[in-house]
């Protein structure tokens, strides 16, 4: 008899020590994408460009846990002129220009700026 897998998603009671935001090399093993010291920035080319975040927390005795599908993230931008994020950390932009984009963990929170260069030809 053969029945589909369920996966089950467990969030750690703790919270970590360091925030670690970052594009998709975060959770296809390049570690770190950004430090304390080397903030991730995110640059954006054009209008209408979009990148996906992803959130790594480093927890006491070095263990990583991705963030990425956590029921606690929440994203938020402060210039929806420039840039727009969306419920998964998909980062829009809106316009030329700089933005910052918070994304909280509970009660932990990290900025990742945004940068949105020359506006592209018109289609």
């Amino acid at each position: 008899m053969y029945s589909e897998s369920v996966r089950i998603y467990l969030e750690r009671p703790d919270l970590p020590e360091i925030l670690i935001p970052g594009n998709y090399s975060l959770i296809s093993g390049i570690y770190p994408s950004s430090t304390p010291a080397q903030p991730y920035r995110l640059p954006l080319s054009k209008v209408g460009w979009e990148e996906m975040l992803h959130l790594m927390g480093l927890f006491p005795g070095r263990d990583q846990v991705g963030f990425t599908e956590s029921r606690y993230i929440k994203y938020s931008s402060d210039n929806l002129r420039v840039a727009k994020v969306n419920e998964i950390g998909t980062v829009h932009a809106t316009g030329i220009g700089s933005a910052n984009i918070t994304i909280t963990y509970r009660s932990k929170s990290v900025i990742v700026p945004v940068t949105v260069g020359e506006q592209g030809p018109p289609r």
